[in-house]
């Protein structure tokens, strides 16, 4: 009897013993995070509640996870030059624990900046804030991009685009490489010049502060070009290639317009064809052949003839 409750004290001593034993060392296996390393992808639009912003994380270290995050900016909705804050959730693995790290060892992807971080629960977890661009200068989805029948490009301008480029597509295939702008259209009929053809256009904004960083293609719907708008778009450009310079093309002595584009009113037709333009083709407004050109701006006339 004794010796059974001799055996069973030091059973339990020994038990006491052990469990004092692994809390240590388990302390002892926990490694620091000597650094932390993450991406981040957000889609913010302006004029739209906190909450229907897409935020992504990604890190490719398995040491720790990103978890969740917390919108720290005080209003409700994103405004056009909102600065998005955040405060971002991180949990080390079971191995690992977060130690008091400088500035130079958190490197963020993605245009965030870190502001400050905070450890918990015995430095398993950190709570880093984060600030992100001015909306202003935050690339997005470009809207209401459409290609019209003349061969015009628009879209609705955003505040971070210095400039877009516009790639235009005939039959799902791309035609010639991509044009530059700075405004929010662009001519496309130089690449619109084959007829009974599908054309559609595809629009990315390139960032005003930085020109490597790019948006989305976004593509338009596609419109119908027969064989005879074709053969006008042909025209309008010969006739820009013929003279060299910026033309302003009129009808019948009316308003100019900006190059490239025909003024066609009810009962007039084109009728000038060939693979370039004589100056037999070229009228001046009173009727009468040859080509005019004022002292203030360089004027060419197409003649029309009613049909």
């Amino acid at each position: 009897m004794i010796g059974s409750r001799r055996s069973w004290t030091l059973g339990l001593l020994a038990g006491l013993l052990a469990v004092t034993m692994v809390f240590p060392s388990y302390a002892a296996k926990r490694s620091p995070i000597k650094s932390i390393t993450f991406s981040i992808k957000a889609h913010i639009v302006p004029d739209t509640e906190f909450g229907e912003e897409e935020i992504e994380f990604e890190t490719s270290s398995s040491r720790f996870s990103i978890d969740d995050y917390e919108i720290l900016n005080e209003d409700f909705m994103w405004n056009e030059d909102s600065v998005p804050r955040l405060r971002v959730t991180m949990t080390a693995d079971e191995d690992y624990y977060f130690p008091a790290l400088s500035k130079d060892k958190i490197k963020i992807k993605g245009g965030a900046e870190f502001v400050k971080a905070t450890r918990q629960d015995s430095n398993s977890v950190l709570l880093m804030e984060i600030r992100l661009p001015s909306l202003d200068m935050t690339l997005r989805d470009l809207e209401n991009v459409t290609l019209s029948a003349d061969g015009t490009a628009s879209w609705d301008a955003i505040a971070a685009a210095g400039s877009y480029e516009v790639r235009v597509y005939r039959d799902n295939k791309a035609v010639g490489a991509a044009m530059e702008t700075k405004t929010n259209h662009l001519n496309c009929r130089e690449k619109m010049t084959k007829g009974n053809a599908s054309y559609t256009v595809k629009v990315r904004p390139v960032n005003k502060h930085d020109a490597s960083e790019k948006g989305e293609w976004i593509e338009s719907s596609g419109i119908y070009i027969d064989e005879s708008q074709a053969a006008q778009f042909r025209i309008i450009l010969r006739a820009a290639q013929a003279f060299g310079y910026s033309l302003l093309i009129t009808a019948d002595g009316g308003t100019a317009f900006p190059r490239g584009y025909i003024l066609q009113t009810a009962g007039m037709r084109l009728v000038i064809s060939g693979i370039s333009l004589m100056e037999k083709d070229i009228c001046r407004p009173d009727g009468s052949c040859g080509m005019e050109r004022s002292t203030t701006v360089r004027r060419m006339a197409i003649c029309f003839q009613t049909v």
